[in-house]
């Protein structure tokens, strides 16, 4: 990342990675959903096995259908963090893009992952924005709860997207210290996503609208 606007992306970046469920605690538990557009590598003729890109013409986002169709060949997906060895910078024309990018198909990836992540990541989202809420009711005086106990808790969250974060990219310290930011930045694009998908049943990428 170059610009301030592409630091926006560090929410959808934590919770894309989690959805794969390759990087939690229990990741022998889950099976791995989904892979990562930017950078696919399997072997040539697992390629053709499961009939190439061709399996996901009619996918908005092509390397879930890609993953899906090597898990239907019974061919293991796995995901790695790459840092160090890939770099790649996702949305360098602007916010539009960044917007739009995100739009097209988070809640289509939010559709793919499992049950049981998806309920723990709807719980961190909330607790993120819950603890922040009563932060500022507690400093306003309208918190029953002391100040410090919340700001302790802000504090934690804070730390604990910055560990998160420093693995995936090159965010900084800035936006972990002002998560609310982009944490409203992705609920705010992520229910776009959602109107987009389920409203209109269609999404603007390039210029162009897709079904």
């Amino acid at each position: 990342m170059e610009k301030a606007y592409e630091k926006l992306a560090a929410f959808f970046n934590i919770i894309i990675m989690a959805g794969t469920g390759s990087f939690s605690l229990f990741a022998a538990k889950f099976a791995t959903r989904g892979a990562f557009g930017p950078c696919l590598i399997c072997r040539r003729e697992n390629y053709f096995v499961v009939g190439g890109h061709g399996r996901a013409r009619t996918e908005v986002l092509e390397s879930m259908g890609l993953a899906g169709a090597f898990r239907e060949a019974r061919l293991p997906v796995s995901c790695y963090g790459g840092k160090g060895t890939v770099l790649f910078r996702m949305y360098p024309d602007g916010l539009h893009s960044l917007i739009d990018g995100f739009s097209k198909g988070f809640a289509e990836g939010a559709n793919a992952i499992s049950l049981t992540m998806l309920v723990l990541l709807v719980a961190w989202v909330t607790g993120g924005i819950s603890g922040t809420r009563h932060l500022i009711q507690s400093v306003l005086g309208f918190g029953e709860v002391p100040v410090l106990f919340w700001a302790g808790l802000y504090v934690g969250f804070s730390a604990q997207v910055y560990w998160m974060l420093r693995r995936i990219g090159n965010f900084g310290l800035l936006p972990c210290i002002l998560y609310p930011l982009p944490l409203l930045f992705f609920v705010l694009v992520f229910f776009r996503s959602l109107l987009l998908k389920v409203g209109l049943g269609k999404v603007s990428w390039k210029g162009r609208w897709v079904k």
